[in-house]
């Protein structure tokens, strides 16, 4: 049994570099509970439980950044190293269960490796590379967790030294390092040229497109990150964040809303900023002010993150169960706290909540392996388990009463000293300067967890070639939504606009009563109607050629079904049930190999087809429409979930190398053709309704060769 502790923070030289120590049991929503070393995974969730193992793991000869369990009782490591025990493996290595370096695993970065990402087949790794296993990839990468052959995904960071931070959540991967903008590619005569990203940004998990979030940390680095509950934080060395007009202050530590990227009220670190208040210039001239509630003393106590789990193995003649039952139990709480006057605010205090939140929850998992014919040559597999939503202090910061607040106002330097002082400020434009939203959770509220099947076949059709087919689901349960009691649905008059597409039909918009506009009391509590669930089902083989090849390649279709009418705003009704409509299921198919040739030439190849992306298209209903809108603006949908989508991306890379040896010295040129017949789908496009409906703003890649050489000594 073991304890684990998040939310712990490691300072040095002043930056935040870690937001999460695991130590031991891990809770998480992804993962095997038989790993021997634990770490943060996918999904935000933590990877694993101890099996108990008592392997020794291999010494390693440089540093270790990044850690993540492989679900199987071995782990993924990244870093600095060129030797894993005895074994050379140059920044990336796999070790497995028993301790020994797994032989066939073996990517080769051209540079550091800082941070892992494990989700489902996809090891994702960023760091300080431009190149990994001979193919040009910008500090961003993803291998196949078992063969470790590179895949498609590249999205390419620009002007980037480093990535320092990944996380997925809700199929975006949010990358946090050095680096300017993603999708990045050199334009002959121009330059470099991609989607601005400043330090933190997200890409999608399949494709590798930037996705529109962009919470800008406009100078420093970000070092960390973690997800939960719609919410992105971020931690390093920074002090501004926001976009131009929406900048805002935010000391080493920030919270973003994951569909906006706008900086939310949560503001921890800040404790005292000279005068309370910033200065803003336009062209070198006073223009306004940030007023700021400081100084502030922003506390939370994870009092309990405890997590014990037992498993046992039970073999009955050609059938093994693996039974297992977890228990967890998270508690944290916003003690008594106060903060001293400043310029702009009283001296305040506010009073302990206690039990935010208490939760105890049981999670049962069950696995199971059947010898079909008793030879160990085909094997039938499953697994069912419940896996928690991982939690840290960003719960109980949601509800603390003591937030960082700024108030924007106008400055006229009327002695021109270059200080604001009182007299020159003009009125607050923040009626609730320094007051939390009305946002409280239900006192019932249960913590939020995915129940995960899988159902599969695995067959050795002959020595070195297996094929596996796999059934895969994963529901989210217990799903928070938050409730405006102030406002109900019968505060709301359905009006209707016409459809802008000309096809007779009027569209239904709901008008708020002008007497609740602004009301706020919100209430975070579990959904009882709102779902969302994946099917999916993988087919996939290995096959070992003679002469030291291999070839393998399979298939993934699957999709994501919602329903999300329990909401609090009539407005967002439309489509709410994607279980009523045809919503395709979406494949994606990879062959990739590599083979040895006359000369030594090695021949490596690989073909994907991705699915695009789904298009969901609005339209924006402001006063112009309806004069009578209390609201500012209404956006409503347009097509129906499952009936448009951007191009389906094939494309199709050749590699060709040769060792050289001299002495100590291994040569190694290379050829390589990345998108060899030049496909040019769209990857992404406007969908806004308007005159640039369906403008192309992303493309794939032209075809690129490249002509390189690596030297080993």
């Amino acid at each position: 049994m073991a304890l684990s502790q998040s939310g712990w923070m490691r300072w040095l030289s002043g930056r935040l570099v870690s937001l999460t120590l695991w130590i031991g049991l891990l809770a998480g929503c992804s993962g095997s509970d038989s790993a021997a070393f634990s770490s943060v995974s996918s999904d935000g969730g933590g990877s694993g439980d101890s099996g108990g193992g008592t392997a020794v793991f291999p010494q390693v000869n440089d540093v270790v950044f990044s850690l993540v369990s492989d679900g199987a009782g071995g782990v993924y490591l990244g870093g600095r190293f060129s030797l894993v025990g005895e074994v050379p493996r140059q920044a990336l290595a796999h070790v497995l269960a028993n301790g020994t370096v797994d032989p066939s695993w073996n990517p080769l970065p051209d540079g550091p490796v800082t941070a892992l990402l494990l989700h489902d087949q996809t090891l994702y790794v960023g760091g300080n590379f431009f190149g990994l296993n001979g193919e040009e990839r910008w500090r961003l990468a993803a291998v196949d967790r078992t063969t470790g052959i590179l895949m498609l995904w590249n999205p390419k960071l620009g002007s980037a030294n480093l990535v320092n931070a990944l996380w997925l959540s809700n199929g975006v991967v949010y990358v946090g390092g050095v680096f300017e903008s993603v999708n990045a590619v050199v334009i002959p005569g121009t330059g470099l040229r991609g989607e601005g990203r400043r330090n933190l940004a997200a890409v999608d998990a399949t494709t590798g497109v930037a996705t529109p979030w962009n919470p800008n940390v406009f100078d420093g680095e970000v070092m960390a990150l973690a997800v939960a509950d719609s919410i992105v934080y971020a931690g390093g060395s920074f002090d501004q964040v926001g976009l131009v007009g929406q900048d805002t202050i935010r000391l080493n530590l920030a919270a973003f809303d994951a569909g906006s990227g706008l900086a939310t009220p949560w503001n921890p670190s800040v404790r005292g900023i000279n005068g309370d208040i910033v200065q803003q210039y336009r062209n070198g001239v006073p223009a306004q002010v940030l007023v700021l509630n400081t100084p502030l003393n922003n506390t939370v106590d994870l009092n309990a993150d405890f997590g014990f789990f037992a498993q046992d193995t039970w073999t009955m003649r050609r059938l093994t169960l693996n039974p297992g039952l977890r228990f967890d139990y998270f508690n944290s709480e916003i003690p008594a706290m106060s903060a001293p006057a400043g310029r702009f605010v009283p001296e305040r205090t506010f009073e302990e909540i206690k039990d935010t939140p208490n939760w105890k929850d049981v999670s049962p998992r069950l696995g199971a392996a059947y010898d079909l014919f008793g030879n160990g040559k085909t094997a039938i597999k499953g697994n069912i388990g419940l896996y928690l939503q991982s939690e840290g202090t960003g719960f109980a910061n949601t509800y603390n009463p003591q937030i960082f607040s700024t108030d924007p106002r106008t400055w006229n330097d009327l002695n021109r000293d270059d200080i604001a002082q009182e007299n020159e400020l003009g009125p607050t434009s923040n009626l609730t300067f320094g007051v939390r939203r009305n946002q409280n959770a239900d006192p019932g509220l249960q913590r939020p967890y995915q129940l995960l099947g899988d159902l599969g076949i695995q067959h050795e059709l002959k020595p070195g070639l297996a094929i596996a087919v796999g059934y895969f689901r994963r529901s989210y349960e217990q799903i928070v939504w938050t409730d405006n009691l102030a406002i109900s649905h019968s505060d709301y008059t359905l009006l209707t606009t016409p459809d802008p597409r000309g096809n007779g039909e009027l569209l239904p918009v709901y008008n708020l009563d002008r007497a609740k506009l602004g009301l706020v009391n919100e209430l975070d509590t579990n959904s009882d109607q709102n779902t969302r669930v994946y099917n999916g089902i993988d087919v996939s083989f290995n096959y070992r050629l003679p002469k030291g090849g291999t070839i393998f390649g399979g298939t993934s279709t699957g999709h994501v079904i919602s329903g999300t009418c329990q909401v609090d705003d009539p407005n967002n009704l439309r489509f709410c049930q994607q279980g009523d409509y045809d919503i395709p299921m979406a494949t994606q198919f990879k062959l990739a190999g590599t083979y040895p040739v006359k000369w030594d030439i090695r021949v490596s190849a690989t073909l994907q087809s991705t699915p695009g992306t789904e298009r969901s298209i609005t339209y924006q209903v402001t006063r112009t429409q309806i004069p009578t809108l209390t609201q500012a603006s209404v956006n409503v949908r347009l097509n129906e979930p499952g009936s448009e989508f951007n191009d389906r991306v094939n494309q199709f890379d050749l590699s060709l190398t040769r060792n050289f040896r001299s002495g100590r010295f291994v040569f190694r040129p290379e050829l390589s053709l990345f998108n060899l017949f030049n496909a040019n789908p769209v990857l992404t496009q406007t969908n806004t309704y308007g005159p640039a409906l369906g403008n192309a703003v992303t493309i794939l890649p032209a075809r690129l060769m490249r002509i390189g050489l690596n030297m080993d000594f």
